[in-house]
């Protein structure tokens, strides 16, 4: 399957797979997510906001595996369902499908509440936190001292006029 357009008869088919899948879904054990659903939001993260310096430690708490916020049923459900439209986007086991087509599979549910909420979830807790900026080498906000101090202002190809 080339074309990854949601049209009726691929929104049935996903469908379809996906009450099938959870019919015959095994779960780690109540009220915490499969490995392997893990690995798949952790491989996710990588792909959305890919930084080479940053461990998968980094990733999995801006994840936030073990909040209280997967522990509630209907998050962890949701979170599998999500994972499961990645295995049904690739027709097999998304993780072990190569990186273009993990891509293609992001892309195709890239408007369902599963993949912003997994987005927005990632960026602000990677990218609100302190720690994570010195990895990445953002200098933080300008606010108190502004850019210019703080080495911005080497630009030598400008003239000074």
């Amino acid at each position: 399957m080339t074309d990854l357009a949601l049209g009726r008869r691929n929104f049935l088919r996903c469908c379809s797979a996906l009450a099938i899948l959870g019919s015959i879904r095994a779960y780690s054990s109540p009220g915490e997510l499969s490995e392997q659903d893990k690995h798949a939001l952790l491989r996710m993260a990588r792909l959305l906001y890919p930084h080479q310096q940053l461990s998968d430690e980094v990733y999995e708490t801006a994840l936030q595996f073990s909040s209280t916020n997967t522990k509630n049923p209907s998050t962890i459900e949701a979170l599998e369902r999500g994972a499961e439209m990645l295995d049904v986007a690739v027709q097999g086991n998304w993780l072990a499908a190569d990186r273009d087509a993990q891509f293609d599979a992001l892309k195709s549910i890239d408007e369902s509440e599963f993949f912003v909420t997994v987005q927005e979830a990632v960026r602000t807790q990677l990218y609100g936190n302190p720690a994570v900026w010195e990895l990445i080498g953002y200098p933080g906000p300008s606010a108190p001292l502004g850019y210019i101090d703080r080495g911005f202002d080497d630009i030598d190809w400008l003239t000074k006029d």
